[in-house]
């Protein structure tokens, strides 16, 4: 494994809006689930976040933190981990949000850049690992 701790889980922040451009908070929208998704995608390799087409930076967790706020983790195939047993936020939308919360407090920002600085880094003109904080 490259780049990374086995013990801790990376999240691609898939749109800037996922935090606070003023104070640097998470938003409550890093962890929403979109469309048909069971669960929140991350992987052992904060490097894998690269391979989208557009990413504002890196989110980070640690399995041990996931585990103890009674969510699930399915190692799908290699080393990308959905996050589940989320609770259906229509269903639930209380429970939904106080587990989204918690998790949110366990996350932090472990790199992050610009629209132009991720082109950069896709052109291989910016090294990613610059970015992390």
């Amino acid at each position: 494994m490259t780049n990374s701790d086995s013990s801790f889980l990376y999240r691609a922040i898939r749109a800037s809006s996922w935090v606070d451009k003023i104070t640097d908070l998470i938003q409550p929208n890093a962890y929403d689930l979109r469309g048909d998704e069971r669960g929140f995608s991350t992987d052992l390799r904060p490097e894998k976040t690269l391979n989208l087409s557009m990413c504002y930076g890196i989110l980070k967790v640690s399995k041990q933190d996931v585990l103890s706020l009674d969510f699930e983790l399915d190692n799908d195939y290699e080393t990308h981990f959905n996050i589940i047993g989320i609770p259906n936020p229509d269903e639930e939308p209380e429970k939904y949000q106080k587990m989204i919360n918690k998790l949110i407090e366990k996350t932090e920002i472990y790199a992050k850049w610009t629209k132009s600085e991720f082109n950069k880094i896709k052109n291989q003109e910016l090294d990613w690992k610059d970015f992390i904080i």
